[in-house]
């Protein structure tokens, strides 16, 4: 959990350093996606939920999430397809882990190229994260066609989950058979970010060339939104990295934000790559 070794105003300082600092001007185009182009089969949802772990192959900062609903029409043989609001989010690791964003979007029969937008996250390069669907039952599905077979360069994750919190597993192989249900359609929007790494580096020089700014040594670097940032609890200070401007944040004991620059600048002061 996020925060979990900082004191209660953590949120309240978190929220001012990265309310104040500047947001994308404008939508992010679309960055990364799982079978994004893919054609759906003529079917329908039986669960009422679905979700998948996703692992991004490279770091960026989420701020949409898309998927295509195949177009049915108004009834199906579960009954007629009624309007609905569809709930979609992305949680850290898992679908008990930390809720991470979550947008709405209103779908029917008719299907489509279906998401929405919401406060950029980053995600990190090879962790996981869960990207869930509440509200779909009897909705067309967000799956590659598979009839009459799987089209090449389909990508299936390792299963899905249904069921009430997502608690149901399904593998990708039952008794030796791929599961077309592995192979969900996700579009993702977002800005890429490719300096985790850097900012690591750059945040032990500072401990170690500042001792009297950021103490403890060592302590963990973490996400907040947007922002990569380590928080110091012996001299009450936070630093952070923006993935959205590529600058540095500093918050003091006196809780004053400061924007000391742009990344690459420090980096060069640091000797960081």
């Amino acid at each position: 959990m996020i925060c979990r070794w900082v004191p209660r105003f953590c949120a309240a300082l978190l929220a001012l350093l990265f309310a104040l600092a500047p947001g994308p001007a404008a939508a992010s185009p679309a960055i990364d996606n799982v079978n994004g182009s893919a054609t759906t089969p003529f079917l329908v949802f039986a669960p009422n939920t679905i979700g998948w772990v996703y692992v991004p192959s490279f770091s960026y900062a989420v701020d949409g999430l898309f998927t295509t609903f195949s177009s049915i029409g108004s009834f199906s043989q579960q009954g007629t397809i009624l309007p609905r609001t569809v709930t979609a989010s992305i949680y850290d690791t898992s679908a008990v882990g930390e809720l991470l964003a979550r947008t709405t979007f209103t779908a029917d029969g008719s299907g489509g190229n279906l998401g929405g937008s919401f406060t950029p996250v980053l995600l990190r390069a090879g962790h996981k994260y869960f990207v869930a669907y509440d509200n779909v039952y009897n909705l067309g599905l967000n799956i590659p066609n598979w009839i009459p077979s799987q089209p090449v360069g389909t990508v299936n994750l390792e299963g899905w989950y249904t069921g009430p919190n997502f608690a149901t597993y399904n593998p990708k192989f039952i008794d030796g058979v791929l599961q077309v249900f592995s192979a969900p359609i996700l579009r993702f929007n977002g800005t890429p970010f490719s300096a985790v790494a850097s900012a690591d580096c750059l945040f032990n020089w500072a401990e170690g060339h500042y001792p009297q700014l950021f103490a403890p040594l060592a302590v963990p670097s973490s996400v907040y939104q947007a922002y990569y940032y380590r928080y110091y609890s012996g001299t009450n200070s936070y630093v952070g990295v923006s993935a959205l401007d590529n600058h540095v944040y500093y918050i003091g004991p006196t809780h004053v934000l400061e924007d000391v620059g742009p990344l690459p600048g420090w980096l060069a002061t640091a000797g960081c790559r």
